[in-house]
Formats: C-alpha cells, sequence, structure tokens
C-alpha cells in the first residue's frame, strides 16, 4: 500500500511540475527537508523526518508531503513506526520580507507498524493540518518551524520538525 501511495504521488508530482513549467500561472515553489520529534496520542514517541515540495497556483499553495518516525526504546520493548503520504492546500501570510506563516490542510494516508502483539500494520485515512512559521535567510532558502497534526481514527499524530526549503 505504501509502495503504491507514494508511486502515485510522485506520478502526480512529476505531472504537475511539467504542467507548472508550460503554464505561468503554476509554478513550481520549493523543496524541502527537516528532521524532528512526533508524538501518536497513545504515548508514543521519537524522531521524525520529513520531506515536501511546494506548487503554487496563483495565490494558493500546494504541498506534497511525506512524514516518517520511529521510535527508540533501548529497554522497552519494541518500536513503532509511523508514515504518513499528504497533499495539502494552504496560504501564505507575509508578515515581513524575511518572514511568513503558512496555514494547510488536506488529506492523507496515514501508516503505523509494530512489532509488538497488540498492533501489526495500521493504515487509515488522515486529515493532516499544518502550520509553518517561515524565516526566510536569503532569496533561495529559508528555515521554518513545521508544526504538523494528522486526525486520523486510528491515533492522532503530532510533530514538529525544523525544515529547510529550497525556493525556486
Amino acid at each position: 500500500m505504501k509502495k503504491v501511495t507514494f508511486l502515485i504521488l510522485l506520478l502526480l508530482c512529476y505531472s504537475l511540475s511539467n504542467y507548472a513549467q508550460s503554464n505561468e500561472k503554476l509554478k513550481f515553489r520549493s523543496f524541502g527537508y527537516g528532521f524532528g520529534f512526533f508524538s501518536t496520542s497513545a504515548n508514543e514517541g521519537g524522531v521524525s523526518g520529513i520531506l515536501e515540495i511546494g506548487i503554487s497556483y496563483n495565490k494558493n499553495l500546494f504541498l506534497f508531503n511525506y512524514l516518517s518516525g520511529s521510535t527508540f526504546n533501548l529497554f522497552g520493548p519494541p518500536g513503532v513506526n509511523v508514515s504518513e503520504f499528504s497533499i495539502q492546500v494552504g496560504r501564505e501570510l507575509k508578515a515581513s520580507s524575511w518572514f511568513s506563516v503558512e496555514g494547510y490542510a488536506g488529506l492523507g494516508n496515514f501508516s503505523q507498524e509494530s512489532k509488538q502483539n497488540y498492533l501489526k500494520q495500521i493504515s487509515v485515512l488522515s486529515v493532516p493540518l499544518r502550520l509553518k512559521l517561515i524565516c526566510y535567510t536569503s532569496k533561495h532558502f529559508a528555515l521554518i518551524s513545521n508544526s504538523n497534526i494528522a486526525l486520523n481514527s486510528f491515533s492522532n499524530n503530532f510533530s514538529s520538525n525544523l525544515t529547510f526549503q529550497h525556493n525556486f
């Protein structure tokens, strides 16, 4: 399921980027990557990583996002791995020339797996909500405080990441 979802998102990003090059209003906006921490509503937490591709159309922003996280237990039971593919739409509020805020909402596929007896693997539809506080250090680079919550029927996931974004 993860491979199929990833392949569909990859093909969608590729087709949109090709369309963006031929259309003046649709623009390939940014590429970001980062790391941070996550926590689930089941009180499990660990480290997370994030990859995102941003596209703009007029004043609307579209974000294709992959978030992955894993717990680390030295003396406890086996850890939990989480991942989420999502497509989100949002807007930017520019506070100054070097600082802005972006808010997003969308749909995604949330997966969680574990080697523990009570949980093997679960995959559910999620509604991710994201808030990005952006500090532009140059015309083509930004540092971002990226907070995300994925609401779903199994285990809500909160993550906070430091993201490095390259703007085009």
